[in-house]
């Protein structure tokens, strides 16, 4: 997979179109790479405990912001959890604004999307997984769809596979990453870009 930086060209578009290296249908079962297992075995996520409640991720709801629509995602990550013998989460789809009229089809978004959705599950197999769905990649759309998500009940993270570029007035959307009030504390995570430790 070659993938490209998400970027900003300026603050109204952040770019995630993926540039995809297609490859022919697999038509076999054999798993090449990493297990989900192995990345929580790796990491020591299968070592968190809070006392005697084991940290697998019961209790809490993450919330994936991406760009565009998946029209395939509930079923990407069911065969994802039968491949590796993971329990279906508590899946819930929604767009910006928190309905259910989806947003166009971006065939690299929604590369992204299965990955931030499969990979949040793999490490947090037994957390509800709630993907809002922005109509684009401006930050307009992206920072609605994160003010939706960090409004919403048991959301405990949010996670954001995009980022921008620094820009001198990016205080001012500091707002959008606060836990609301009356709200149990929200952690939000972002992309730190694919190609940041190169020179």
């Amino acid at each position: 997979e070659t993938r490209a930086v998400l970027s900003a060209d300026g603050i109204d578009q952040v770019i995630g179109a993926a540039q995809l290296t297609i490859s022919p249908t697999v038509t076999n079962n054999t798993i090449y790479g990493y297990t989900p297992a192995q990345i929580r075995r790796a990491y020591g996520f299968d070592q968190i405990t809070f006392g005697s409640v084991v940290g697998n991720g019961a209790g809490q709801t993450i919330a994936i912001v991406d760009a565009y629509g998946d029209p395939n995602i509930a079923a990407d990550l069911h065969a994802f959890d039968v491949a590796f013998g993971l329990p279906d989460p508590v899946f819930t789809k929604v767009n910006q604004n928190g309905g259910t009229k989806y947003p166009s089809t971006n065939a690299g978004w929604a590369l992204e999307t299965a990955l931030d959705v499969e990979w949040a599950h793999a490490v947090a197999p037994n957390a509800k997984i709630l993907l809002v769905e922005a109509n684009s990649a401006s930050l307009r759309d992206l920072l609605a769809a994160v003010d939706y998500a960090r409004k919403q009940a048991g959301v405990s993270v949010v996670s954001m596979s995009w980022g921008t570029s620094d820009f001198s007035s990016e205080t001012s959307y500091d707002s959008y990453f606060s836990t609301p009030s009356g709200h149990a504390p929200v952690t939000f995570v972002a992309s730190s870009g694919d190609t940041g430790a190169l020179p």
